[in-house]
């Protein structure tokens, strides 16, 4: 039963409590987002992770713009920018129910999608290693940060790329013609990334991804994605250009990669 402290104003446990995953807070913690912005994720949380339908947690909930302002201790119109953001920058997931009937809304879960700018690069690197590390389930403050020779390999899922490290494999093992060696984990580092900035891997894309690791790095590589990604232009003929140019030493502008490359036809989403 409840004690009733919080007609008081104190928290207790014992009046009620919001299970929410340790990497959302993890994630939350490291955004650089503003107070009302993560004042809307936590008001969302408890909101749907805080009511249980059945014998399941609510993970959507329909929320009026009049409930996000007055959660927010402010007015409708800027209650509608913070939470517009929140959407653009795939933090935010919302379900029109129809002309004059309002939105669901819900967190994105996979907080790797979430626009880079808010994690920065420690952050994205810390928690994409929780991601495909067994440490996942443990809390910051009881993990030593992850090292990098540490890092738990990556499978690689996508059929398509486990084609092509097969065949690459052989090939590297008959051939010297490739400057890095293709493996599966260094393959599954980037397809994560590039599937989470960029979108799903086609088979052209498994060819262009491919080919680039055998001229670059993947360091390279990854950075040329996210370089990509934070100047809105989330196509590969982009990314390659990047790579063309930090290898000659050159500088060009967006439009040079934006017209250049074998995969200059690729879709960019």
């Amino acid at each position: 039963m409840p004690k009733g402290d919080r007609k008081i104003g104190k928290a207790d446990p014992e009046d009620g409590t919001t299970p929410v995953a340790n990497l959302l807070l993890e994630a939350l913690a490291m955004a650089h987002l503003s107070g009302e912005e993560k004042g809307v994720l936590l008001y969302l949380w408890r909101s749907t992770y805080g009511w249980v339908n059945g014998n399941k947690r609510k993970v959507w909930d329909e929320i009026s713009l009049t409930e996000w302002a007055k959660a927010l201790n402010t007015n409708r119109r800027y209650a509608l920018k913070i939470i517009a953001g929140l959407v653009e920058k795939k933090i935010l997931l919302r379900k029109d129910l129809g002309k004059g009937k309002g939105y669901l809304y819900t967190t994105n879960t996979r907080v790797v999608q979430w626009d880079r700018g808010c994690l920065g690069e420690q952050g994205v690197s810390i928690l994409t290693t929780v991601v495909v590390s067994k440490q996942a389930t443990q809390g910051v403050s009881k993990r030593t940060p992850p090292q990098v020779s540490e890092k738990a390999p990556v499978p690689v899922t996508n059929p398509r790329l486990l084609k092509k490290v097969k065949e690459n494999s052989k090939e590297n093992n008959n051939s010297s013609s490739s400057k890095f060696p293709i493996t599966k984990e260094v393959m599954a580092e980037i397809a994560l990334l590039y599937e989470g900035e960029i979108g799903k891997i086609s088979q052209v894309a498994a060819e262009a991804l491919t080919d680039a690791i055998k001229q670059y790095s993947a360091d390279d590589i990854k950075n040329a994605i996210k370089e990509a990604v934070l100047r809105g232009k989330r196509n590969w003929k982009y990314i390659e250009g990047i790579l063309k140019n930090k290898q000659t030493g050159g500088r060009k502008g967006e439009r040079d990669y934006n017209n250049q490359g074998r995969y200059s036809h690729m879709v960019k989403r």
